[in-house]
């Protein structure tokens, strides 16, 4: 376990200074200390001194110079990285089961992991299964038990993932020493792509754009606004030439206030004949690959319409942060993220082609946390606002993905190499297509994450705000899906090979399980209803594929933590994550009908009408609505007590044994729109004031 309280060896620390590349003095002290507890380790498994481990991977890395990857010609390659293998190897020693699962390839690793998730799933549902065939297995019992299956696919995953926090736990990724600035080979620009709504969001964005700047105030580092007007009908709108002389004068007196390297990069619409409106190119991932190709000098700021502030500080680029207009960059993070793309053991090596990322990564993302920046936050804000947990002690919060492949998948704020975003994913994806663009991103240049780093990102205020910005979510999984696919068309239309790897293949259809869970589960409890020889028994195991995760993660925080346990706050998340679920049962059967027209709707516009496929409403609109009251709820989830009702009333006429199932579960749909409304109400606990 690594502490945030290191100290060192002095002859190990010696040794590692010799270090040919020079990388190990130049890394900061947790990353050292992460060294050293890796020489501890490889010597219990080789069975020899740490001062050998740390001779032998000094020896490797010099028998390497002549290496064309740098991170071969690194101490450090042999003790945390596939060198592994070939350090212990040079010691006369087998590995130990962490080593055996470094070495496998992604494949194995992928095939283990979904097996077991299949395996669990599958034993869950047999043994619900087992009760429900005293009358043999009926065409209808083995659909409601294929819905079962997908459905507790959630709980195989939950648990599976659990399970591997133990084995494995937090991996964090080592970096340089960056406290005392960035330096001129890591210039790093902070890039907020954004919409010109209004003149008192872009007052708002200023300002956090101010706090931001004061927190990672250094010469190297700068920030930049990329701006798009909102969509519409014309070329030009009223409002137009108002909001963009407001947004450069806010940005120029900033940057003046400041001493510079702020800047602001805006376009111009575009008709697009698809979405039946002039819109900035691509939306969010348009404004993202103008910049780079005009970082990497392929376009001049003559390809924007307007540009302000002081954009000379923009030469030199080679990382780049984004992040979403509420962006939540604390103190000191821009240098953190930085350096930790900076070292050599996390820097992108390109597969042969050019046209992905096969080790060390391109992009990095810090972990992410909700959190309402409003004086009251709603009662829904304060309720999934994220209790943040460490595993141990220092600091480093699991990350299933990470901790297994070494790899995650890219949420839309992190860090990433220019020159590797560009060359991978210039003219890559088709056009007008791809709406949930930072999972493909992040598959084709390789995202790790920096658990270590948190940061906030508001939350809706309300369940109504919350299932829009989930229905696009949802619309762009599907129309991602297609992705999946051998081939697919690039940015120019051409059909080419299809360069994702495997892992963001196992990301898209891992997608689509999650779009297909919440209506596997509303239609294995409806066939439940009706086809289950022991309704009542099915309809609480379907149940408990919620719940029981729920009380697997109590477990594991308890066991994890040890003495530590807080049982105060384990109270709190106890009653916090079963209110959660509950809500979750309490929407099942809206959000069947929201995923259900999200996948259809999604369908219908890729295969034919080819139009509205970038349908997108920014969430800061939809934040700033006011709430819709309650007569609004109950227009926007009719369905749900509709659902209800039909349930209820066929049960009772038609299958009277299972009628106290059907109403229980129509009671609580019924009521959803009312308690969606009374969620949305403020709370009385504080939030965070900006």
């Amino acid at each position: 376990m690594l502490s945030k309280d290191v100290s060192f060896d002095s002859v190990i620390s010696s040794t590692l200074h010799r270090d040919p590349s020079g990388t190990y003095s130049k890394m900061d002290a947790r990353s050292k200390a992460q060294y050293h507890e890796a020489i501890r380790r490889l010597s219990v498994v080789a069975r020899t001194s740490e001062r050998a481990v740390a001779d032998m991977a000094v020896a490797l890395a010099e028998g390497n110079l002549s290496d064309s990857e740098l991170e071969r010609r690194h101490a450090g390659y042999y003790l945390l990285c596939e060198g592994q293998t070939e350090l212990l190897g040079s010691l006369d020693a087998k590995g130990d089961p962490a080593s055996f699962w470094r070495r496998m390839s992604i494949a194995g690793k992928l095939s283990v992991y979904c097996g077991a998730i299949s395996v669990v799933s599958a034993l869950y549902v047999a043994a619900l299964l087992a009760g429900q065939l005293q009358s043999g297995l009926s065409v209808g019992i083995a659909v409601m038990g294929l819905c079962g299956l997908i459905a507790a696919s959630h709980t195989g995953v939950q648990w599976v993932n659990q399970v591997a926090r133990v084995l494995r736990g937090p991996q964090r990724l080592p970096r340089l020493d960056y406290s005392k600035g960035i330096p001129s080979e890591s210039r790093t620009v902070i890039a907020v792509p954004s919409l010109l709504s209004s003149k008192e969001a872009m007052d708002e964005l200023v300002a956090d754009l101010e706090i931001a700047y004061r927190g990672n105030n250094d010469h190297n580092v700068s920030f930049c606004l990329l701006t798009d007007f909102m969509e519409s009908r014309h070329e030009s709108d009223v409002d137009d030439e108002r909001l963009l002389s407001h947004a450069v004068t806010a940005i120029e007196a900033l940057s003046m206030k400041l001493g510079g390297r702020i800047a602001l990069l805006h376009r111009a619409r575009q008709w697009n004949a698809s979405e039946g409106v002039w819109v900035g190119w691509e939306r969010k991932r348009g404004k993202l690959e103008d910049f780079n190709s005009f970082i990497m000098g392929r376009v001049g700021l003559d390809h924007y319409q307007t540009v302000a502030g002081d954009t000379e500080a923009l030469a030199g680029i080679k990382y780049v942060i984004t992040l979403d207009d509420d962006l939540g960059l604390q103190a000191g993070q821009a240098s953190e993220m930085a350096s930790a793309m900076a070292h050599p053991l996390n820097a992108a090596r390109l597969s042969e082609d050019g046209r992905s990322v096969r080790r060390g990564y391109g992009l990095l993302q810090p972990s992410l946390y909700a959190l309402s920046r409003r004086p009251r936050p709603t009662r829904y804000e304060h309720l999934y606002g994220t209790i943040v947990i460490s595993a141990n002690s220092s600091g480093i919060k699991a990350n299933a993905y990470q901790d297994l492949f070494g790899q995650s998948s890219f949420c839309g704020k992190g860090i990433y190499d220019v020159a590797v975003f560009d060359t991978v994913l210039h003219g890559t994806f088709p056009q007008n297509l791809i709406l949930s663009h930072d999972m493909l991103e992040g598959s084709f240049v390789r995202c790790g994450s920096i658990t270590d780093i948190e940061m906030p990102e508001e939350f809706p205020a309300t369940y109504s705000s919350n299932i829009k910005r989930r229905h696009r979510w949802m619309r762009g999984d599907w129309q991602t899906s297609s992705m999946i696919l051998p081939k697919h068309r690039d940015g120019t239309g051409v059909l080419r090979q299809n360069a994702i790897p495997l892992f963001g293949r196992y990301l898209i259809a891992d997608n689509v399980r999650r779009i297909l869970a919440p209506m596997a589960l509303f239609a294995a409890l409806t066939l439940g209803i009706f086809v289950a020889p022991r309704p009542v028994l099915w309809t609480l195991g379907m149940l408990g594929t919620l719940l029981l995760p729920v009380a697997s993660s109590i477990v594991l925080h308890v066991y994890l933590n040890g003495r530590r346990t807080n049982l105060s706050l384990v109270s709190s998340l106890l009653a916090k994550w079963l209110f959660t679920t509950s809500l979750n049962i309490c929407f099942l059967a809206y959000e069947f009908v929201v995923t259900a027209d999200a996948a259809l709707r999604s369908s219908f516009r890729m295969l034919v009408s080819k139009r509205k496929l970038l349908e997108w409403t920014p969430q800061s609109v939809v934040n700033a609505r006011p709430d819709p009251g309650v007569l609004a709820n109950i227009r926007l989830m009719i369905s749900s007590p509709l659902l209800a009702a039909a349930l209820a009333a066929t049960a009772v006429a038609y299958r009277p044994a299972a009628a106290a199932p059907a109403i229980a579960l129509a009671t609580v749909w019924t009521v959803a729109p009312l308690i969606a409304w009374w969620l949305g109400q403020p709370s009385r606990a504080r939030g965070i004031a900006k």
